[in-house]
């Protein structure tokens, strides 16, 4: 198991992150390409840095702490989050500019790679949720997390 997840971790890190840096890279030169300043202006500016913040905020949970239960949430939480605010920047932008087919793929691409980055954490995630499980399932009598939550049982 060491060795897949040495191999999740060099994907994610060594693939996925830099076509997802190139990618918004291409993306910003579409954006300087249709003079987003004088079209669409600030405001598609602040939904840009708020995607950013979206998919930038999972990234260093992952690279910070141990991927479980709360940081799986929180990440797929924002894709969902992401995906809609993306939405929202075509629907404002495009009656404002030009949307170029380079723009646009690279969009098609960008939210794929996002996607396939939280896959690869579910394997990790997996991994942790079983050991979870298999400590509830061989524990004798209710978990002890049941007992200090539950009003009808006395705090142990």
């Amino acid at each position: 198991m060491a060795d897949t997840k040495h191999l999740l971790i060099n994907v994610i890190l060594y693939g996925l992150l830099p076509l997802w840096g190139i990618a918004g890279f291409i993306d910003w030169v579409c954006h300087r390409a249709t003079h987003v300043e004088r079209t669409s202006g600030l405001k598609e500016s602040l939904i840009h840095s708020l995607m950013g913040l979206q998919l930038g905020i999972p990234i260093l949970l992952c690279l910070i702490f141990k991927v479980n239960v709360l940081i799986f949430f929180i990440c797929a939480l924002m894709w969902v989050l992401h995906e809609f605010v993306a939405h929202w920047d075509v629907l404002y932008a495009s009656p404002l500019r030009r949307i170029s087919i380079w723009e646009v793929h690279v969009h098609n691409l960008v939210g794929p790679w996002n996607l396939s980055q939280r896959f690869l954490m579910h394997g990790f995630f997996t991994e942790y949720l079983h050991g979870r499980l298999e400590k509830l399932r061989n524990a004798d009598g209710p978990p002890p997390f049941l007992l200090k939550i539950s009003p009808a049982a006395p705090i142990v």
